[in-house]
């Protein structure tokens, strides 16, 4: 049976959540997934698709924007979100796993969306982080050591559609 994986996050501009986001729908293409994308409102009002062009071909961004929703009446498998503030409320997903960055090894309440840090001592919660520095802030403030993982970020030129 197929999975189906609902990312919540950003496309179409050029922050780095946004683009991390974007080439990780484009490697995804290739696995076998049944992908939904939910888009989560942009942190500023300024933030729009003309000022802030994520520069990918015409075919990515073909491909990204057709990538669907996933109705209110289905459930995922899987729930990865990848955003700003921290969603980690529950999701109604066998998995749940949300990325973030702690650059200063902190987390704060003003970066959880929607409530405090100890509304969130979930054993469901897993963390994505790019680096080792970064899950010591996370560690701290939200979640258990297993719960915490480095994936390690980066390009793959092949997958700009070249």
């Amino acid at each position: 049976m197929i999975k189906k994986l609902l990312i919540e996050g950003w496309r179409g501009i050029n922050h780095s959540y946004a683009m991390v986001n974007q080439y990780q729908l484009l490697a995804l293409r290739e696995q076998n997934l049944k992908i939904f994308h939910n888009d989560l409102p942009f942190v500023s009002p300024e933030w729009n698709f003309n000022k802030n062009f994520c520069g990918f071909d015409e075919k990515a961004i073909s491909y990204l924007a057709s990538i669907p929703g996933l109705a209110k009446e289905e459930q995922a498998d899987i729930v990865y979100r990848i955003g700003y503030p921290y969603r980690l409320q529950p999701s109604e997903a066998k998995k749940l796993y949300v990325f973030g960055t702690s650059e200063a090894q902190i987390i704060t309440p003003d970066m959880i969306f929607g409530y405090g840090l100890n509304e969130y001592r979930d054993d469901d919660l897993n963390i994505i982080t790019p680096s080792n520095w970064s899950k010591i802030g996370f560690l701290k403030a939200v979640c258990a050591q297993n719960q915490a993982q480095v994936v390690k970020i980066g390009i793959e030129p092949p997958l700009l559609g070249g």
